[in-house]
């Protein structure tokens, strides 16, 4: 077996992407289930080893923000809340902050060397109100790096049932643990829930082409200049109307799909609520392992988290005149 995951690392380092990575090692999969390569070695094998490259569980806590003994290092508590106390004295309003946690795979042990440090905070703040001020605060990168962005989400006093869902949970100002698991084993085939992404995946992609080429068509449009061309200011600005239309239903569907996205995997967290799939998986009925996060984290390894929210920032920026009443029920 390490001399097959020997060989996945080489594979996964010479590759130029992890698509590359997942087509070059689904043709070694295929011998495999054939008895041609690895004959002491399963399918189901062959997935946890592969999935353990592309999202390896690491021996211990990051030692980026833990020390030995699981407690956050004073440097790095020290930068967060300077950088709290920073953006809160720039703001026009003033509310209390209490119960500063660090939460998401940085907790835990399945992360990489650019996870993001996700931490949120409560405030007595109403839901309008955090609206307002914006729900999600980034705070830049922890110690400047260009590694692990630090985003600070805002809570009010009555968003404690959002805390179930956390498989870890830190109390940055009391230094203490709220909820801290052991290492998970990941139960489902990777190729497996490969194949229930692309459901999504071929979504996303359709979406976001049909973006790219309402687009164009609306930034060409704009440009035409009447005066030197065969086209009336009636003729442009019929076209650039109908672009228009194109680009705002282009951009609604990706907010849509990020939407649906990001609503599956909560639903993974909801008792009775997990999808069910053919295959038995995940006996502990532990929700890190249901099909919904098992997807949704499919998909954020494939870029489509930041894909779509590039899109949805760039759309929103570009289309003229009504978005602000559309912003606060959108996905970021």
């Amino acid at each position: 077996m390490k001399e097959l995951k020997d060989l996945l690392n080489e594979m996964y380092e010479s590759s130029k992407d992890k698509e590359s990575f997942i087509s070059i090692s689904e043709a070694l999969r295929r011998k495999i289930s054939k008895g041609l390569l690895y004959k002491d070695i399963t399918e189901e094998e062959f997935d946890i080893i592969r999935e353990s490259i592309l999202d390896p569980i690491q021996k211990e806590r990051s030692k980026l923000i833990f020390d030995d003994k699981d407690i956050m290092k004073e440097d790095v508590k020290s930068w967060i809340k300077k950088k709290i106390e920073e953006w809160y004295k720039g703001l026009e309003i003033e509310f209390k902050m209490w119960d500063l946690c660090l939460y998401g795979s940085s907790t835990g042990y399945q992360y990489s060397e650019t996870a993001d440090i996700d931490l949120h905070i409560f405030t007595d703040l109403t839901a309008d109100q955090i609206k307002g001020t914006g729900k999600l605060i980034k705070l830049g990168n922890i110690f400047d790096n260009d590694m692990n962005p630090v985003t600070l989400f805002l809570l009010t006093k009555d968003d404690k049932e959002i805390l179930k869902n956390y498989e870890n949970l830190y109390n940055i100002d009391s230094s203490t643990w709220l909820k801290k698991s052991d290492k998970a084993s990941y139960e489902m085939p990777y190729a497996y829930v490969l194949e229930l992404s692309e459901f999504f995946m071929n979504a996303f992609d359709l979406s976001l082409s049909q973006y790219e080429r309402a687009k164009s068509e609306y930034k060409t449009y704009l440009e035409f200049k009447p005066e030197n061309m065969e086209i009336t200011e009636e003729e442009k600005k019929r076209a650039v109307d109908k672009a228009l239309f194109d680009l705002r239903s282009a951009h609604d569907r990706l907010r849509l799909g990020k939407h649906v996205m990001q609503s599956f995997a909560k639903e993974g967290y909801e008792e009775g609520r997990d999808f069910q799939i053919h295959i038995m998986y995940n006996s502990a009925k532990d929700p890190r392992l249901s099909v919904n996060n098992s997807v949704y984290k499919m998909l954020e390894r494939f870029g489509y988290k930041d894909k779509l929210g590039s899109a949805i920032k760039e759309a929103k920026e570009l289309i003229p005149g009504d978005n602000d009443s559309i912003d606060n029920r959108s996905v970021e």
